[in-house]
């Protein structure tokens, strides 16, 4: 995996030249009421009472000050030139209308997260300050937070030092101005780019298959660029794959088509790295090649990284399986699920089958396991021990409570487990119970007869003795 590592020196000279047009937007003659202006690596949005939060990237911060009237005084968060809130005296923050409707685009969980924000308080870190909490995206070349003051920037406005002037025919120099021309393109500027990975389109995704080879774009590409913009790209979408030629030049990569509308397929069986995860999982947008087989699925994540899957469709019905594929913001798939994943090993057909197994698997619990949805009955493993199970009538149970009822260990029920042939945990069960209610009816049936087999020969003992008995009283040996 190629390190998404980009020139900080040349990232910091973009971000004073934004920062600069911050300023000067706000320019009325001889009079700005800007105080300073701020840039934050990344800045974290999270409830006061909850672990979840969102983080964005490159939020730009204005601090505007009244002379005249304090009261007045703001924050002013922007992102791509975009304003998303602001942050009155009083700390309490106001999301944009236009902020609020491109989260909802992304992500309902987080646009209810920012909702819940909205008109709260909030306390802003400070500028050279980074919050632990959030992950690092680039330790390599990140650019810190930092401030400039209204002295500053008036010094630059008046003897600019930052080239101002950007050439869009030039070709990129670097990865910098690469995701530069990106967003010029897009009708964007850099910081529009709500996040980005990258993918090495030759690196194999299934272990016969690589980007490129799924996009029919061999040699076309030396970097992919998976983008998620706050405002629209090509083809009315907030998210893009975008390929960067040999030369540096970038343009969006072709043949793959995002799919619109409400029944898109955006909930898919997505597999983890290693195949010890299966979930069900909602995607942001599904980009499919023409035959409409085989594509990408695009997934903001909590902390709104982009992270790429790998689909491929049923061929009976619209519904999807993926996996996780290789990018700057996730580690590589295990040989294993790259296996499963290509198309001669697991054909079409076998595909069928498993997504219906799958989805049978999702109604009895919220997760499962690659072994335990392919096509060999034979390697299935077990599911935790404590993990909710719901049977087919309906009730909810565990493999632990399971081992407790038939009064075995659990090391052995789960053994058992693995050994039973079934295409979901409840049909496994429910045989393991079969099977245990017809040993105990046999051990009952042999306890029976031994029980009648000792009476039949006390009554025959007792029967030979009145017999002896009876011939010494003829003989009057005995009365």
């Amino acid at each position: 995996m190629e390190e998404n590592s980009l020139n900080a020196q040349e990232k910091k000279k973009l971000i004073k030249k934004n920062m600069l047009a911050l300023y000067e937007g706000y320019q009325k003659e001889d009079k700005n009421p800007v105080e300073e202006v701020s840039y934050y690596n990344q800045m974290t949005f999270r409830t006061p009472n909850s672990d979840i939060m969102y983080g964005e990237q490159d939020i730009y911060q204005v601090k505007l000050v009244d002379e005249r009237e304090k009261e007045k005084s703001m924050i002013v968060l922007y992102k791509g030139g975009q304003e998303i809130a602001t942050v009155d005296i009083g700390s309490n923050i106001v999301f944009s209308q236009e902020y609020l409707e491109n989260i909802g685009k992304i992500d309902p969980n987080i646009y209810a997260l920012v909702q819940s924000l909205n008109g709260q308080r909030f306390n802003l870190v400070q500028a050279g300050k980074i919050d632990e909490k959030m992950p690092e995206i680039s330790k390599t070349n990140r650019v810190e937070n930092f401030s400039l003051k209204r002295e500053e920037l008036e010094a630059e406005r008046k003897n600019p030092t930052i080239d101002k002037n950007i050439n869009d025919t030039e070709k990129p120099r670097n990865e910098e101005e690469s995701i530069e021309q990106i967003a010029q393109k897009s009708g964007l500027t850099i910081d529009d780019i709500k996040s980005c990975s990258t993918i090495d389109p030759q690196e194999r995704i299934t272990d016969q298959k690589s980007f490129e080879d799924i996009a029919m774009v061999q040699g076309q590409y030396s970097k992919i660029f998976v983008v998620a913009a706050n405002s629209h790209t090509q083809g009315n979408s907030t998210f893009a794959f975008w390929g960067m030629k040999p030369d540096g030049s970038v343009e969006q990569v072709h043949g793959l088509e995002e799919r619109q509308g409400v029944n898109t397929g955006k909930t898919i069986a997505r597999i983890n790295r290693d195949g010890s995860e299966v979930r069900e999982e909602q995607t942001n947008a599904v980009f499919t090649m023409p035959n409409g087989r085989e594509g990408f699925s695009i997934t903001v994540g909590q902390y709104g990284m982009v992270e790429a899957t790998y689909i491929r469709r049923s061929p009976t019905e619209n519904k999807f399986i993926g996996c996780d594929i290789n990018t700057s913001t996730q580690k590589p798939t295990t040989r294993e699920v790259q296996e499963f994943m290509n198309d001669t090993r697991t054909t079409d057909q076998d595909l069928d089958k498993t997504i219906k197994r799958t989805e049978h698997q999702f109604g009895e619990t919220d997760e499962t396991k690659l072994k335990n949805i392919d096509n060999n009955p034979d390697n299935d493993v077990t599911y935790d021990a404590d993990q909710n199970i719901t049977l087919h009538d309906g009730t909810v149970t565990t493999l632990t409570k399971e081992a407790e009822k038939l009064g075995i260990s659990l090391d052995d029920y789960q053994k058992e487990f693995e050994e039973t042939r079934g295409d979901c945990p409840s049909e496994k069960i429910e045989t393991i119970r079969e099977e245990k209610a017809l040993e105990d009816h046999a051990e009952q049936e042999k306890h029976e007869d031994e029980q009648e087999h000792d009476e039949d020969k006390v009554i025959e003992e007792r029967t030979l003795e009145n017999e002896a008995l009876e011939r010494l009283r003829k003989r009057g040996i005995i009365d």
